[in-house]
């Protein structure tokens, strides 16, 4: 092989055919053989995976001979029971004979739109029995399929032996079976590795004609069926329709457009016909629901997956779930109509108000939509080696088996930054010889590793682990086919006529240079841009919020059993405006005053308190807020509040209803809340952020950044970390002293720590591992309520503070935003305890740098 020729080795060479045929068959029994068992063991163990069953309603209906129908679980108890996960096993016989059925809803349907993954279960359930366990063998014939179609695509860039070694790789690989049983989302992954092999074949030069129309047809029909199980393979449409346009053809110009042309159309036929029962799921309106996932991805949460910060300052939300985002998307179209409007989840029109919302917080976070997709494609790219992939398999307790991945792990970590070395290597092999050829796999990586930016999870991404593997295999194939020609003493091939040597290889280094430079530049400079572009934005919208027209809101206080007060804001006009337009969003803009002079709580943890019919409709969520010293002074918390009833009769447990219900706080930060205010007219804004604003939040990093490869300005307060976590933090606490730890009471500790004093060192390296311990003081006896105190600034990575006791962590305070921080830990009762200083890295560090300028226990 040779670096000219990535995507065209493999399975079109008719003489390895044959071999190829037997490996495929091989590994798929393997795998399926194998990837069964483990299904069988995972529920023999106890463990009920969760696939979202309740709505596997239709093919329980099927298996029984009923038709594809949703029957109304609610009225059958015992299918209830099974679809909701509570007992393995169904009976036929339990199955009234006119079991109640529910009547059709508007926009996609699960039984619908998972059409083929239900008859498929149904089918398997005909022959098993229906239980949630029997579908063992369905999840296996997925992960052979897996396995096999590795292989495949595999052999597109290496010979016989390193593909195999990268389908070995996939198959024993911790990240594919920990997915494994969750069926409904495994269950796309064969899909999505064929059609990456038909576009792969696309790239092949000059493709005969009749190939072509080959390879599109395969295209159509395999992405028909596949949206039968899960929508995210249209993800593969806009690569495929940009392969056909500039693939390779043996033919004249003219000609070529015509049967490009008729390719395309014939992949839609393809298309519509495999598809056909899926796409009745979409005639009453509404799309496959990509923008209400997209929204759900936009929440908080997910840039702990991503390893993005923003400094905590703002936030879209920070509650990843359905329930929530229909939240935002049903309060956005009021608010963008002008009146309440009932909007119905599935349907056309929250489609179009989804895309709206969208758009309007792609114009205003441009730079965040950006900086999640270059996380997303750090994360890709190390994705062989993450923290998922490198965990013990799940409830296997043989020793062979936990030997063999104690091993694996090892492995797995030390070669962690060899996937970035071997992408970059490989897009520079290609670019040496056909520098086109080297930017569109470059789009077409990057397109692939920062989608998944929509929304970061492992269920969606972990066959992509599959794109460092091949580059990987690509550049050892390179290297092994050189060494080969070296060996054998083969005679150089000539270059072009008029082309010496020379020139030809600083041509080849031209290309690669300009290939990466341009790289860099696409990459840098539309993100510095955004980034201007985002702080004044949003520095203007913040700024308008607090500038808006607003009333104070009456509170009551309410003293609650555990220490904290509830302060009650009833908004009637809002409850019972919602109540008067059933199914509509209404939406409130509160704006909340923290600190002055009788505050005089450090660490002030604010809930924002909803009630609701059901926990999905529970959106309460807490922050933790850092009254300013400075008493002329306040910290502002900013958030949305909304009311919702599905009827106006809430007494039916069937119907969904929530509303605002106010504030908590502990009893003594009550003095804190200086004043609740809620706007006039948040009509006026289409978006409203969530927001923690401290004293000068003007001057902040109004953008987030990777917190892994960029430091941020610290927030001007500091970040205050306490266990228990209700400790209570006053500013005499912070003023009392402590008595400095000296460095003889350290027993031990990492190369990573150098000691600057009592009290006081530094941590710049690595050391322990992800939560490995960085330094550990000499056991000793304390009292309960003994305080132990460090101050310090974190630049890089995390660090964790607490106190061991009989081996377990009996307190533990964790510290992973950059900027400066305290740390206050409490002892839980009178014992013997050591005070340990850990990691708490982010998954793809394994450095850490902080300083601690003042540690010791309070006095």
């Amino acid at each position: 092989m040779t670096a000219a020729a990535p995507v065209s080795r493999g399975l079109a060479v008719p003489r390895r055919a044959r071999t190829d045929l037997v490996v495929i068959v091989a590994l798929f029994a393997i795998a399926a053989a194998a990837g069964t068992q483990y299904v069988r063991t995972i529920y023999a163990s106890g463990w009920k995976p969760w696939f979202y069953q309740v709505d596997f309603g239709p093919a329980v209906m099927q298996a029984c001979g009923r038709g594809f129908v949703t029957p109304d679980a609610r009225r059958i108890a015992p299918l209830a029971a099974f679809l909701d996960n509570r007992v393995d096993r169904f009976s036929c016989a339990d199955l009234p004979a006119d079991a109640p059925r529910l009547g059709g809803r508007g926009g996609p349907q699960p039984q619908l739109t998972w059409a083929y993954l239900m008859r498929s279960v149904a089918v398997v359930w005909r022959v098993t029995g229906i239980s949630w366990s029997g579908l063992a063998p369905l999840s296996g014939v997925a992960f052979g399929a897996t396995v096999a179609l590795s292989y495949a695509l595999f052999r597109r860039v290496a010979a016989v032996p390193l593909a195999l070694a990268g389908a070995v790789m996939v198959m024993t690989s911790p990240l594919y079976l920990t997915e494994l049983p969750n069926l409904r989302d495994y269950s796309k992954v064969p899909f999505l590795l064929a059609l990456g092999l038909v576009l792969s074949m696309l790239m092949s030069r000059n493709i005969r004609p009749g190939r072509l129309l080959a390879l599109t047809t395969a295209y159509g029909a395999i992405l028909g069926i596949a949206i039968g199980f899960r929508n995210d393979p249209l993800i593969t449409v806009p690569p495929f329709v940009l392969l056909v346009l500039l693939s390779s053809l043996e033919q004249s110009r003219s000609s070529s457009a015509r049967s490009k042309v008729v390719a395309l159309l014939v992949a839609a036929v393809a298309f519509a016909v495999t598809s056909s029962q899926v796409l009745a799921a979409y005639r009453g309106g509404g799309g496959a629901n990509m923008q209400h996932a997209a929204i759900v991805g936009l929440m908080s949460p997910f840039d702990d997956a991503l390893e993005v910060t923003n400094g905590s300052t703002y936030d879209i939300g920070s509650i990843p779930s359905d329930s929530y985002a229909a939240a935002l998307v049903g309060g956005f179209a009021s608010r963008t109509r002008g009146r309440l409007i009932p909007i119905q989840v599935y349907s056309a029109e929250y489609d179009a108000a989804a895309t709206q919302y969208l758009t309007a917080i792609a114009r205003t976070l441009p730079a965040d939509l950006l900086v999640r997709a270059y996380a997303a494609v750090l994360k890709i790219i190390e994705l062989p080696s993450s923290a998922a992939e490198v965990a013990p398999l799940p409830y296997v307790t043989a020793s062979w088996v936990t030997g063999f991945y104690a091993l694996r792990s090892a492995i797995m970590m030390a070669v962690r930054w060899l996937w970035i070395v071997a992408i970059v290597v490989a897009v520079a092999l290609v670019s040496r010889r056909d520098l086109r050829l080297a930017v569109l796999l470059g789009l077409l990586f990057v397109y692939c590793a920062a989608y998944p930016a929509i929304q970061y999870h492992d269920r969606h991404v972990f066959h992509l682990s599959l794109i460092p593997i091949a580059a990987l295999a690509f550049v050892a194939q390179t290297a092994i086919d050189a060494l080969a020609r070296i060996r054998s003493r083969r005679a150089a091939v000539p270059p072009p006529a008029g082309d010496p040597p020379g020139i030809t290889t600083r041509r080849q280094t031209a290309q690669v240079v300009m290939l990466f430079a341009g790289a860099a530049v696409l990459a840098a400079g539309p993100l510095m841009a955004a980034r201007w572009y985002q702080q004044r934005r949003l520095v203007a919208l913040i700024d308008s919020y607090l500038q808006a027209p607003r009333e104070a809101v009456t509170t009551t206080q309410r003293d609650l059993p555990d220490g904290r007060s509830a302060l009650d804001m009833r908004l009637p006009d809002a409850e019972s405006s919602a109540r008067a337009t059933p199914g509509s969003v209404r939406t409130e803009y509160l704006i909340v005053e923290l600190g002055g002079g009788a505050c005089d709580s450090r660490k002030l943890d604010v809930t924002i308190r909803y009630e609701g019919s059901h926990p999905f409709a529970d959106f309460s969520r807490s922050v933790t807020v850092s009254p300013p010293l400075d008493p002329g002074k306040t910290a502002l918390v900013t958030s949305a509040a909304y009311f919702y009833f599905q009827r106006d009769h809430v007494a039916d447990p069937d119907v969904v209803w929530y509303r605002f219900q106010g504030l908590e706080v502990s009893r003594a930060g009550i003095p804190c809340v200086t004043g609740v205010y809620r706007l006039r007219d948040p009509a006026r804004f289409a978006l409203l952020l969530e927001t923690d604003l401290p004293p000068g939040w003007i001057r902040s990093e109004l953008y987030r950044t990777v917190a892994r490869w960029e430091r941020r300005v610290p927030r001007s307060e500091p970040v205050i970390a306490t266990s228990p976590d209700d400790l209570r933090f006053t500013r005499q606490l912070l003023a009392t002293p402590i008595a400095p730890l000296p460095e003889s009471a350290i027993t031990q500790h990492v190369r990573a720590v150098t000691m600057q004093g009592p009290g006081q060192f530094t941590v710049d390296g690595s050391g322990g591992g992800r939560f490995g311990y960085l330094m550990e003081a000499r056991p000793a006896h304390f009292q309960r309520g003994a305080r132990f105190l460090a101050e310090g600034t974190l630049y890089t990575g995390g660090l964790t503070i607490g106190l061991v006791r009989g081996g377990e962590w009996a307190r533990q305070a964790h510290v992973v935003s950059a900027g400066s921080f305290i740390v206050v830990v409490e002892v839980p009762a009178d014992g013997e305890y050591s005070l340990i200083v850990a990691n708490n890295l982010p998954q793809s560090a394994r450095t850490n740098h902080f300083v601690v300028e003042r540690a010791g226990w309070i006095q």
